[in-house]
């Protein structure tokens, strides 16, 4: 019997659960899952999935909680008949969460982040009260399934980390097709995520600023995109630095901006499974991380420099120091690259996947 499975999500914007399913949806089809995305926009890690095979089914809407949604994810649910629906981010978490129950489907919930991420509202609580009633939840980390079974009554609650295309990242060698943002003897240090607070986008942009203001050999460049990002053009412009502070949206190219880069920074206060720092470790892209329990999983001081500060003149004096230090930035640059090369193949994630959709399937406890 085939194995049936549809995934929800909003679109397929910049997003690390967006990106995530760019890759585990193509690696469920070649297993042999007939694959279904219920989506309503498109974005920039939508090509992946359009090209794959998988069966899509745009939903059109007006905002984010369209009551028509409901109708429409109802519909699919039972026009796809699924083994498993697979709901992705906060909205359809609530959305089609409800449209599986009221369909009478074993869903499993998608948590890409931890407890630090959510504030007050009225979105958690429902999300909350909607997702207890999955058959289980699949975090990407330990922090985020502690968000489940620590003071929350939650159902089975699985760890299954995030998988990266290790084969085509590590083939990432040439940057020859960059658009020059400097001299290329010039160090590059590279942001990649959301421009919101989570993020700490404001103190990496503060911190570089005070770093490429004070040594002529760096340059910068932050790409994504969110409500802060006129606020980070802002203060690059006020500085007279807009021309080596490079702000831009998020790019198709980032792979090969990794393979430029002196180091990618991440100070996030919270994450998930950060894709964007795997994905610059199997290039071999030298890692500057806030040091949070999510980065810890994954790195050690043998393989990252982490920054337990945030003040902004220390930070930009800890990335200068560290990055003339060529010798120890290379050695864990490579200790960070095999850790992530042994472990987080997206194909060995697939596996997983398929392997808890069919216990799902088979009416077997998760």
């Amino acid at each position: 019997m085939t194995l049936t499975v549809l995934h929800a999500i909003h679109g397929f914007g910049g997003g690390g659960a967006e990106r995530q399913l760019s890759y585990l949806a193509p690696a469920l089809c070649d297993l042999g899952v007939d694959v279904h995305i219920a989506h309503v926009s498109e974005g920039p890690n939508y090509r992946r999935v359009l090209e794959s095979g998988c069966n899509l089914h745009p939903m059109p809407a007006v905002g984010n909680f369209d009551p028509r949604l409901l109708m429409r994810i109802r519909g699919i649910i039972r026009n796809v008949n699924p083994s498993v629906v697979q709901t992705w981010l906060p909205q359809m978490d609530i959305i089609a969460g409800i449209g599986a129950l009221v369909c009478r489907k074993p869903y499993v919930v998608s948590e890409r982040n931890s407890a630090l991420a959510y504030s007050s509202g009225w979105k958690g609580p429902l999300r909350v009260a909607v997702a207890r009633r999955a058959r289980t939840i699949v975090a990407n980390s330990a922090a985020g399934a502690a968000f489940w079974t620590s003071e929350l009554v939650a159902p089975d609650c699985r760890v299954i980390g995030n998988g990266i295309p290790v084969h085509e990242l590590t083939r990432i060698r040439d940057a020859s097709s960059l658009e020059k943002i400097g001299p290329v003897d010039k160090k590059l240090v590279l942001y990649a995520g959301r421009f919101v607070p989570a993020k700490n986008i404001m103190l990496i942009a503060e911190s570089l600023k005070y770093l490429v203001e004070n040594d002529a050999s760096f340059n910068a460049a932050l790409f994504g995109n969110g409500p802060l990002e006129s606020s980070v053009r802002r203060l690059a412009f006020d500085a007279r630095l807009s021309h080596r502070i490079r702000v831009r949206p998020y790019t198709r190219s980032l792979w090969n901006w990794m393979g430029r880069a002196s180091a990618l920074i991440s100070l996030s206060k919270n994450e998930g499974q950060p894709n964007v720092v795997l994905e610059a470790a199997a290039i071999g892209c030298p890692l500057i991380l806030s040091d949070i329990r999510e980065h810890r999983d994954l790195f050690d001081d043998e393989s990252a420099l982490f920054i337990d500060t945030d003040n902004p003149s220390k930070i930009a004096d800890l990335v200068k120091d560290y990055l003339f230090e060529t010798a120890v930035v290379r050695s864990r640059a490579a200790a960070a690259r095999s850790r992530v090369e042994g472990s987080f193949d997206f194909r060995d994630r697939a596996l997983e996947y398929m392997k808890l959709y069919e216990e799902i399937a088979s009416g077997q406890d998760a």
